[in-house]
């Protein structure tokens, strides 16, 4: 067994660490540039964002070979989406476990470590595994529409006369479309490049819908599906 993850701010990788000591395995990094990958059973972690799955994790799971996955679905607290259904189209392997596990948001800067406590059944199924069905959830009506541009229209990337053009954020970049503290049409908003920058030159602002959106009242809750019945 194998856990997979994509983390730009550290939460990901967190949960990912955790996990991945609990099945005594390998936490391995997804990048842009890896070659595809084979494992009996995955486990892939990622952020959402805007509802969606990272372009750099959708292609990550089309390429995967794995007779059975388990994905974890990082969000900060808002709202996941139907975002493990849409990841788990991108793969041909038979789910056995899933779950959306509430963490600190990545725009709002929070350093909110997670409850592990609520993953337990996670791990009951990766022991006893079976075929598992998504429900739908709630989701925004726009989370369909462009979520990409959704993201770099609600946060801009600033760069201070601090940059000396060291290349740690070009080389850092899942998409690999930032260029010396500025980002490209492909950026995913991840943040990886503002939490890498040895000189603290980038930083980012949220629009001001997209802070009215973060200080919406938030569940903070960790699902794990199917959901036992009460």
């Amino acid at each position: 067994m194998t856990v997979y993850y994509f983390s730009g701010s550290g939460h990901t990788a967190a949960v990912a660490a955790y996990v991945a000591r609990r099945l005594a395995c390998e936490a391995v990094a997804i990048l842009a540039d890896m070659p595809a990958q084979s494992a009996h059973t995955a486990v892939v972690a990622f952020p959402v964002y805007c509802e969606d799955v990272p372009s750099i994790v959708k292609h990550f799971l089309r390429r995967l070979k794995a007779d059975r996955i388990a994905l974890l679905a990082t969000y900060g607290g808002v709202s996941f989406g139907n975002s493990l259904r849409r990841a788990q189209r991108c793969t041909k392997a038979m789910l056995i476990a899933a779950a959306a596990v509430a963490t600190g948001h990545t725009f709002s800067g929070e350093d909110a470590p997670f409850d592990p406590a609520p993953l337990e059944p996670f791990f009951a199924r990766l022991a006893d595994p079976v075929p598992i069905r998504l429900p739908v959830c709630r989701a925004h009506p726009l989370a369909h529409f462009f979520p990409g541009l959704r993201s770099r229209l609600g946060v801009k990337l600033l760069r201070s006369d601090a940059c000396t053009a060291c290349g740690a954020c070009n080389a850092a970049c899942p998409q690999r479309t930032m260029r010396f503290g500025k980002p490209g049409i492909k950026c995913i908003r991840c943040l990886k490049c503002v939490h890498v920058c040895p000189e603290k030159a980038l930083t980012f602002s949220p629009r001001p819908m997209l802070v009215r959106w973060l200080v919406k009242r938030r569940n903070g809750r960790t699902v794990v599906f199917p959901q036992q019945k009460s």
